[in-house]
């Protein structure tokens, strides 16, 4: 967003939620910003990259810094950080704007990090800091190498896979959505709890129990037992897991106005799951627009019962226990197969182009990276 004359600018960085610090950054050009700075905490000086107790108008008692935009002259970032009640940011908000900052919802991204030492870098930032899965991290900061020497190198780019890829890639910015779909009481929300290891779903042997669609995240693992426990976590992917009713017919009106609703969210899905086990076959899915991604069968709860169903079940049906997580593993790469992110599990190519910003985007749509030399 570009900002117009000298206006000193805030947002707030926290989200909107009660919380034990609130970071307001107020940005503009250092004659300005220091002058509010004081009016607001009574403080005569500040020196850049160091931190102070200050008081805020009475109105709490924060830390408060003042950092320099990079590649921006004489403009800087101040930040403040008052207790995170709600209350309390409201009325650092209102009296902010009384001394005529202006709220803006959406800081450009080299005012909110003014350590970045580009724009590329500033949005690789504020693209890390909403991520919905860990496995982004480390993508998104390689980017600034990568883009860099594709101009620097004059490298020769496969545009087409640099959609593609981005395409895929993006759904580690916003979680896909995941839904399990099959008869009453074949272990779809005991597979949900185990997942998130909580209780998330409703569990009980009465068929019909979960009667509305349960949605929750999940971080599917990447396994590799060549990587430590803390390297794992990083390489996660998270999904919106939903966990529909039962299909079934019921006489229950209720039960089945949950039925109709789950069935928009089956649709909706990019990756639907078939559930069955051992006793039950799948559901029918009449009034579908769309076919499973995956057939599960769960309560495989030990050897013998998966050697026993080999014989009767389709080798592409995954054979899983939501009780002792057999086959889980399985599960999990196979779904981060179907939404394309088999990228992940190739640990010896190297980090892909991703056009995870509009910057990018545009760039690749046009396919010629001139637009990126002062942007890198």
């Amino acid at each position: 967003m570009q900002r117009k004359g000298h206006e000193v600018v805030f947002t707030v960085t926290t989200p909107a939620q009660p919380g034990a610090v609130a970071i307001l950054q107020l940005s503009g050009r250092r004659d300005e910003v220091l002058p509010l700075l004081k009016r607001l905490t009574g403080r005569e000086r500040y020196e850049d990259r160091r931190v102070y107790l200050t008081d805020y108008a009475g109105i709490d008692h924060g830390l408060t810094a003042v950092l320099p935009v990079q590649r921006i002259d004489h403009q800087v970032t101040a930040q403040l950080m008052p207790h995170g009640g709600l209350r309390v940011v409201q009325k650092m908000t209102d009296y902010l704007v009384s001394l005529g900052a202006i709220y803006e919802e959406q800081m450009d991204t080299m005012l909110m990090y003014p350590e970045a030492n580009s724009r590329l870098e500033a949005d690789v930032l504020a693209a890390i800091a909403s991520a919905a899965s860990p496995a982004a991290i480390g993508l998104l900061a390689s980017q600034t190498q990568r883009w860099y020497e594709v101009i620097e190198n004059q490298e020769v780019v496969d545009w087409g896979a640099v959609e593609r890829d981005s395409e895929r890639l993006n759904q580690l910015l916003k979680a896909p959505k995941v839904a399990v779909v099959g008869r009453p009481n074949v272990g779809k929300s005991a597979l949900l709890n185990y997942l998130t290891g909580q209780n998330t779903a409703i569990v009980a042997d009465l068929p019909g129990t979960t009667r509305d669609w349960v949605g929750a995240f999940v971080e599917l693992a990447i396994s590799d037992s060549a990587l430590n426990d803390e390297v794992q976590l990083s390489n996660n992917v998270a999904v919106r897991w939903h966990d529909t009713p039962g299909l079934r017919t019921s006489n229950d009106e209720i039960e089945q106005e949950a039925i109709k609703l789950a069935k928009r969210v089956l649709d909706d899905a990019d990756v639907l799951i078939a559930m069955r086990d051992t006793e039950q076959g799948f559901a029918e899915l009449k009034g579908l627009d769309c076919v499973p991604d995956l057939y599960v069968m769960n309560k495989v709860d030990n050897k013998q019962i998966a050697e026993d169903q080999k014989s009767g079940c389709d080798k592409s049906t995954v054979m899983v226990s939501a009780m002792t997580g057999y086959g889980l593993d399985t599960l999990q790469k196979q779904i981060i197969e179907v939404l394309g992110l088999n990228l992940l599990l190739d640990k010896t190519s190297e980090m892909p182009l991703w056009a995870f910003c509009e910057t990018l985007r545009i760039a690749v749509a046009r396919r010629n990276v001139d637009s990126l030399e002062g942007y890198v």
